[in-house]
């Protein structure tokens, strides 16, 4: 984006300066709705449980990178899992 690539790993290989639990996703309150009405833990709401998916698109949003701009998301090694499918397309209407 804007000439600037971001990373990033699932929450498990996160090093701990970035997994931090009081750091908000963009998508934190959709996802805070879901743990509330499921009553079930789920990833993405804070970069301690965010997936990469959701991690490199906050890191783009914190570096001022979003605002207007095209973004591609390349996921390597695994495939997308279910909770990031519906997360990736709510963060990016957030940024």
């Amino acid at each position: 984006m804007g000439g600037q690539a971001f990373t990033d790993v699932n929450q498990t290989a996160r090093p701990g300066a970035q997994a931090k639990a009081d750091q908000p996703t963009l998508i934190a309150d959709r996802v805070n709705t879901k743990i509330e009405s499921s009553g079930k833990p789920l990833p993405n709401a804070n970069m301690a449980t965010a997936h990469a998916e959701i991690g490199v698109i906050q890191q783009a949003y914190n570096a001022g990178k979003t605002q207007g701009a095209a973004m591609t998301l390349k996921v390597e090694g695994q495939a997308v899992c279910g909770y990031c499918r519906g997360d990736i397309a709510a963060a990016a209407e957030g940024v």
